[in-house]
């Protein structure tokens, strides 16, 4: 299969995906696809070739031995004194019991 051939199977399996994936109508989708990658093709004969041009480096650009931002420290626990009791929050509560109802 040509690389031609592959690039119309894939327009034309987007177009019918595109489409719902509709039954018996993938003589159309093909023909749809054979168009379109034939007007890319002729496009891009037409278009004059341009070289690119490498990527300007900004002036404004830091130091590579510059360091970046500080990483946000999240505060560490403090340690709990032997004689002292841990505090609770919800998370370290125990579920209050139900009342058995009579």
């Amino acid at each position: 299969m040509s690389d031609r051939d592959h690039r119309i199977r894939e327009a034309a399996y987007h177009l019918w995906e595109r489409a719902g994936r509709p039954d018996h109508r993938s003589d159309e989708f093909w023909a749809l696809a054979e168009a379109r990658i034939a007007a890319e093709d002729e496009a891009a004969a037409d278009a004059p070739e341009t070289k690119k041009k490498p990527a300007r480096k900004s002036a404004k650009a830091a130091p590579a031995d510059t360091p970046g931002p500080k990483p946000n420290k999240t505060p560490k626990a403090k340690p709990v004194k032997p004689d002292q009791k841990p505090i609770e929050t919800a998370a370290t509560k125990p579920a209050p019991k139900k009342k058995a109802k009579k």
